[in-house]
């Protein structure tokens, strides 16, 4: 009696064992798929991602390059005007204002052109190497908001594949926007450097800074766009801030 008791106890366990071990099974296998899943959507969103900036920047081309085509003619008749212009003082005649204060909203008008068109597609960083688009930025930066951007670089940086060198100048470039909408600064700093083979951007200020404890989950279009182009290429972006200490943002990516 006891030997029965002992044997049918002994296969009640073995069932239970058996049943699982099946749906451990069963749920690996629905993990496995589940992940599998994730896997292929990540990557078709990361491609979309990647063909999202692409034509983005391919757009910012276009349009760079129309908008610089038509600033030519407000340059020619700006010049024109002026040339015109010291023609008639030259001769003693006293000067027209009226079309003086046309020649000068002409001069407006061409440089805010050149500097949207530098903007959307800056050439200086083909040509030139990072570094030194960076500092024409800054230098552009600072005039039209008062806001003074010191740059430290510590090279060139003409030897950045074009990707890497877009993307650092994008990141900086929203960077100090931010710093702009947010900080409440009238300085920032901007560092440029590259240590065993990983490149450092860091745009740092002392202004009002960010409790990012209230931010979680309602990040900005445009710091998830800096973290979308630091991860197509293998890079990485930190931020260290606190209300009223300031805000430091870190890229950094292998080169």
């Amino acid at each position: 009696m006891i030997c029965s008791c002992v044997s049918s106890r002994i296969c009640q366990d073995i069932t239970e064992r058996k049943e699982a071990e099946q749906q451990i099974r069963a749920a690996n296998a629905a993990l496995s798929e589940e992940l599998k899943e994730r896997t292929r959507a990540e990557k078709e969103i990361s491609a979309l991602s990647a063909r999202l900036i692409t034509a983005q920047e391919q757009g910012r081309t276009r349009i760079a390059r129309e908008t610089a085509g038509r600033g030519k003619p407000a340059n020619c008749c700006c010049e024109h005007r002026n040339e015109q212009s010291k023609e008639r003082n030259s001769c003693g005649r006293a000067p027209n204002r009226p079309k003086r204060a046309y020649s000068t909203k002409l001069v407006h008008v061409a440089k805010s052109i050149r500097r949207l068109s530098h903007d959307l597609h800056p050439a200086i960083l083909q040509y030139s190497g990072l570094s030194a688009a960076l500092r024409t930025y800054c230098s552009e930066f600072g005039s039209l908001t008062g806001v003074n951007v010191l740059l430290n670089s510590d090279d060139s940086f003409h030897d950045l594949p074009s990707d890497v060198a877009l993307c650092f100048y994008r990141v900086a470039q929203e960077a100090l926007q931010n710093v702009l909408k947010n900080a409440k600064v009238t300085e920032a700093s901007v560092t440029l450097r590259r240590s065993a083979g990983i490149l450092y951007l860091t745009v740092s200020d002392a202004g009002a800074g960010i409790d990012l404890s209230q931010k979680q989950g309602k990040l900005g279009l445009g710091l998830i766009s800096m973290r979308e182009r630091a991860r197509l290429i293998k890079g990485t972006i930190d931020i260290e801030t606190r209300p009223d200490h300031g805000t430091t943002l870190t890229l950094k990516a292998p080169v």
